[in-house]
């Protein structure tokens, strides 16, 4: 729900489905099953994940087969994952376009450039929302990531539909600012109460 800021954990089960404890009983190395030994790459920053924490314990499943137990070891792995890559890439690019957008509201309604800047803007930001979609986890929950992408979407929305009000407003000659299909639909409306009233 927090991504990309999350932490993943996982557990990993090793054991023998062929071999009961009589035949095989694995046992964690010093105590601990698991060591941490530095190598070339180990806290490098080009890692897509980092190891935040390793634990491991033993556990026996109970007689199921000729009175046989059955020992695995099992390990419980967290991983702490790299949220730059989408801060720079995605939440930065989609919080400028939205100042961009914002920016059209300055610019004065007779003028064409209005509706260019803010059709522009929105369409960066789903130009951008379809480029890094291929890189996101494939969810059926609402992450932390797709709200962001949802809100700055629907501004980037408003900001159109206000700067094309404003546009509509501004070139409007009528002499009110009933719309007419609203008079139409009043009219008639009007004329069925009339027919009704005149039944009773």
């Amino acid at each position: 729900e927090k991504f990309p800021f999350d932490t993943l954990g996982c557990t990993i089960e090793i054991g023998s489905w062929a071999f009961s404890g009589l035949y095989l009983h694995p046992k964690r190395m010093d105590g601990t099953g698991f060591s941490f030994r530095p190598t070339v790459t180990i806290g490098a920053s080009y890692s897509e994940f980092t190891l935040v924490k390793v634990s491991s314990e033993e556990h026996i499943y109970p007689e199921f087969w000729q009175e046989e137990d059955w020992p695995v070891i099992k390990y419980h792995i967290q991983l702490k994952r790299a949220w730059q890559f989408y801060a720079r890439g995605y939440l930065v690019l989609q919080i400028a376009l939205n100042v961009v957008a914002f920016c059209c509201f300055w610019i004065p309604p007779h003028s064409g450039e209005r509706m260019m800047l803010s059709i522009s803007a929105l369409l960066s930001a789903i130009y951008s929302d379809m480029a890094i979609s291929s890189s996101l986890p494939k969810s059926a929950g609402v992450t932390w990531l797709s709200t962001f992408s949802l809100v700055s979407m629907i501004f980037s929305l408003l900001v159109v539909f206000e700067s094309a009000m404003v546009v509509h407003f501004y070139y409007c000659t009528d002499d009110d600012l009933v719309p007419l299909w609203y008079k139409k639909m009043s009219k008639l409306r009007n004329k069925r109460r009339n027919i009704v009233l005149e039944k009773r």
